[in-house]
């Protein structure tokens, strides 16, 4: 009975760990080739442009054929290699969000690539062909396992690291938008003020009502914050 009973267990939970990785590798898969088609764009703006430097030596070709037509120089000289570079800091502030959340949506990718594979090992472990007896003491071996090691921590950061990626992903596109079109920066950043209430608002509605069925990844982390200080 015991057994049976912490099977069925097992496999719910397990079950729901596979679940929730499954849909987590979709996401970041679809999310991480969006955004690196933007990077695709916003990285540009770290590096000179081949206009700058044609500008540049275009310039230069003018300054020494004008100085070769009369017996004085007519300009001052002028250096023979373009200027150092310097990225717009609007430019180096974007990439480096989006950089941050293009490494970030992998991670949480592949910590949820090893919860499935912590998942099948605890069940091949778990039950196996052996005697009741056996498999009690070897479950509850492995659950010490698991507790003692705070699986269940690893399980919930892995959406937190997925959300993070977002949040940095969403923080960089107002300020890549402003310089591009103010009327897409103006519609951009009040739906994302929407989505910020509103994720704000499903993150506390547990803590002002118990038996919301409505959360986030941070309603606990906010949770265990809030009663440890």
């Amino acid at each position: 009975m015991y057994l049976d009973r912490s099977d069925e267990d097992d496999r719910k939970t397990t079950e729901r760990w596979k679940g929730e990785c499954d849909a987590i590798l979709i996401f970041t898969g679809l999310f991480s080739a969006a955004l690196a088609a933007l990077l695709a764009v916003s990285v540009q703006g770290l590096q000179p442009g081949p206009q700058e430097i044609s500008a540049f030596y275009l310039k230069n070709i003018y300054h020494l054929l004008a100085n070769t037509t009369t017996s004085q120089p007519i300009v001052p000289p002028i250096p023979s290699d373009p200027p150092k570079f310097s990225p717009p800091k609007s430019a180096v502030f974007v990439n480096s969000l989006w950089f941050l959340s293009l490494v970030m949506s992998p991670t949480g990718a592949l910590l949820a690539v090893f919860i499935q594979q912590w998942a099948r090992s605890y069940l091949h472990a778990t039950q196996g062909r052996h005697s009741p007896k056996d498999r009690a003491r070897i479950r509850t071996f492995h659950v010490e396992g698991l507790e003692k090691f705070h699986l269940h921590w690893v399980t919930r950061a892995v959406p937190i690291l997925i959300h993070g990626s977002l949040f940095l992903f969403f923080s960089g596109l107002p300020i890549f938008l402003f310089n591009l079109n103010r009327t897409v920066f103006n519609v951009v950043v009040t739906w994302l003020g929407l989505c910020v209430a509103g994720y704000a608002c499903i993150t506390l509605m547990p803590f002002f009502t118990q038996n919301s069925p409505y959360y986030s990844p941070l309603s606990s982390s906010t949770w265990w914050c809030v009663t440890k200080t």
